[in-house]
């Protein structure tokens, strides 16, 4: 099974649990996943989406997804209702188009979000695209954001990437946001270095100028996986480390899931910015577990810690630190 896992955002102000429950695969068609806030005496499901998957013909397939949040006289009414249309078009190109419909308390829906992607397979590899469309001030669907992205493999079985961004301006303009190169290696049958530069728009000069490099470690042993993740900024004509993430996801033979992300800085008053000599210094740690029980449900469960004053890591609610713009898949 597939894990998808949905961070939501919930107003609560005494500790309290954040834990989703899914049943069933979307592979096979359907899922059920709730939103589970279990406190100390009781449990509140404030949000469900059921997503089911069809065969449209031989070349395309939809999943839709609806989602039902919970009120304060504990009904529920749909709220979002996602559309994901996949169609290969072609031998060599697939495109996928996904439409969010957003609802309101009144009942008036209205689509909120679209996003176009189109993948076509190269004798040398991929070109990717990817257009969203979302509402301006005068309530508009228009384009808004664009991502192209070539990729290259080479017969050694390194890659090399080229993803340009762009954004749409106060006037009106798609003008370019950032881009990203990227270098992926293997160092052995169980290591991987992917190395990217970071171009940003400087909308002062028009033009793109190198802002940050990342090199990511990544290592597999059995049923673990570790990476690192070195954050570099250029700080005037020097660079200097801004952060790291180390990143560590182990899977038990019975399935179940877990997966710790340490997030290092810089300690927070060292003078002028990155010049300090000290170590990088441990700030967010993230423990994510997913577990199939045996009744086939899937409780998945994301606790958050940070540093306190004394070096220790103290849990974090998670009202503040969930991000509702959609799932994340693991497990794949």
């Amino acid at each position: 099974m597939k894990h998808f896992w949905l961070w939501l955002v919930v107003p609560v102000v005494a500790q309290a649990q954040f834990v989703a429950v899914e049943q069933g695969d979307k592979d096979k068609g359907f899922q059920r996943t709730e939103i589970h806030v279990d406190t100390m005496d009781r449990t509140v499901v404030p949000l469900t989406v059921e997503s089911t998957t069809r065969k449209l013909s031989d070349t395309k397939s939809q999943t839709e997804s609806v989602t039902q949040t919970r009120l304060a006289d504990g009904s529920y009414f749909t709220s979002q209702r996602e559309r994901v249309v996949t169609e290969k078009v072609s031998p060599t190109e697939t495109r996928t188009v996904t439409q969010i419909q957003e609802t309101d308390r009144q009942g008036q829906s209205r689509t909120a979000r679209e996003v176009t992607e189109t993948v076509t397979r190269t004798g040398a590899g991929e070109q990717r695209s990817r257009a969203e469309y979302a509402r301006n001030s005068s309530g508009e669907l228009v384009l808004n954001r664009r991502v192209a992205e070539t990729v290259t493999k080479n017969p050694d079985g390194s890659s090399t990437a080229q993803r340009v961004e762009q954004e749409l301006d106060v006037n009106g303009k798609m003008v370019p946001k950032r881009e990203v190169q990227e270098q992926a290696v293997f160092r052995g049958p169980n290591e991987r270095v992917i190395s990217s530069n970071i171009r940003t728009y400087d909308h002062l000069t028009g033009s793109l100028n190198e802002t940050g490099r990342e090199v990511t470690t990544v290592r597999t042993s059995g049923g673990t996986t570790q990476s690192e993740r070195i954050i570099q900024e250029r700080i005037g004509p020097t660079w200097a480390v801004k952060g790291k993430v180390e990143t560590k996801e182990t899977k038990s033979p019975t399935g179940s899931i877990e997966r710790e992300t340490i997030q290092y800085g810089r300690p927070l008053f060292t003078g002028e910015r990155y010049s300090s000599e000290e170590p990088l210094q441990p700030r967010q740690k993230i423990v994510e577990r997913a577990v199939t029980g045996p009744d086939g449900k899937t409780r998945v469960q994301r606790d958050v810690y940070r540093r306190d004053v004394n070096n220790e890591w103290k849990p974090q609610s998670f009202s503040t630190d969930f991000d509702a713009s959609g799932s994340r898949d693991y497990g794949r």
